[in-house]
């Protein structure tokens, strides 16, 4: 699973490095991010006014709304086949924005927290958004793909975030699901390093 990750770049930092436009200033959690957080992401452009633009950056809510609970997750195996995802996967693929994400490994009584990243500055968390309607407001919101981990995160956990290469940035946003599925079989590739965070360590009961 993907349950926290790890941005401290502003907006501004974003848009130099991939080149994007900002579509959206809404404040956002910096520092560790929480499923309900609000948080930036990458989606293709669908706003006909901007005919010079393919890309932006929105600031959106971690979690699909579903009975008052926040689904921040969804399995890249069956997200086609789910009704409530299958629209999003095909219509709406994002990329969450993070430096790193977290992952917990059960030693003995101990969960020992680390931080998992890669060499480069960003990490692209692969996604898809819709919106939700709550009452009389239109909240917008991401969810974050995981699929079976590679050989490195096998040693932490069962589970790993969709990670996508800059490279395949508009194979993910414009693609069609043979693309898209293209790059989840190709998550086990991905290069990660590992770092113990000190004085995260949570009890099991």
């Amino acid at each position: 699973m993907c349950g926290r990750y790890w941005l401290e770049d502003d907006l501004l930092r974003i848009s130099n490095y991939f080149g994007l436009k900002i579509m959206d200033f809404k404040n956002f959690t910096k520092g560790e991010v929480f499923p309900t957080n609000f948080a930036p992401i990458i989606t293709k452009n669908v706003d006909k006014i901007l005919e010079d633009v393919d890309k932006i950056i929105l600031v959106y809510k971690w979690g699909f709304l579903l009975q008052n609970k926040a689904v921040f997750n969804a399995r890249a195996e069956t997200v086609h086949k789910k009704p409530f995802f299958r629209d999003s996967f095909v219509n709406r693929r994002c990329l969450a924005v993070a430096n790193a994400f977290f992952e917990w490994k059960k030693e003995g009584k101990d969960k020992v927290k680390y931080k998992i990243k890669k060499e480069s500055r960003f990490i692209l968390l692969g996604g898809i958004y819709n919106s939700f309607k709550v009452r009389e407001s239109i909240i917008d919101a991401f969810t974050i793909l995981t699929t079976p981990p590679n050989k490195e995160m096998e040693k932490i956990h069962d589970r790993m975030p969709l990670i996508v290469d800059e490279k395949d940035m508009d194979a993910w946003l414009f693609g069609d699901l043979k693309e898209a599925y293209r790059i989840i079989n190709i998550n086990e590739n991905n290069k990660l390093y590992f770092e113990i965070e000190e004085n995260e360590q949570l009890k099991l009961i």
